[in-house]
């Protein structure tokens, strides 16, 4: 437990080294000292990569969490209704299953087409 502790104050203690770091560069930026003209975040293309190997893993372990899963489904119902009820739920499963992986898809690779337009101002629209 005391292993555990020391790990994780050193896990911690590194984390927020890092986020000062990142708030003075960003201080920097905003009080007009550093005008090189690049994104406030300067690992852009590394957090985008990161992202996509994110969804890469997240849905190899999906698939083979629901594969090695599978003989532990429950069989097959007794009775009819049992049956439909059985039928309703994989049919559900599989229509949200397929909106969560096309929407989550289209989220990170969003992000990866965005990371490659570094030069673009943002508009915000007010309201």
């Amino acid at each position: 437990m005391n292993f555990l502790i020391g790990l994780l104050s050193i896990v911690f203690f590194a984390l927020s080294i890092a986020v000062i770091g990142k708030s003075m560069k960003l201080n920097k930026k905003l009080s007009g000292e550093d005008t090189d003209g690049y994104a406030l975040d300067s690992a852009n293309n590394v957090n985008a990569i990161g992202m996509l190997l994110f969804w890469l893993f997240g849905t190899i372990a999906g698939v083979w969490s629901f594969l090695h899963a599978r003989p532990d489904f429950l069989p097959i119902a007794a009775s009819e209704h049992g049956l439909k009820t059985d039928n309703m739920f994989w049919t559900s499963m599989a229509v949200v299953t397929f909106a969560f992986f096309i929407s989550n898809t289209l989220l990170f690779f969003f992000r990866i087409y965005i990371s490659s337009r570094q030069k673009q101002k943002s508009n915000v629209l007010p309201g």
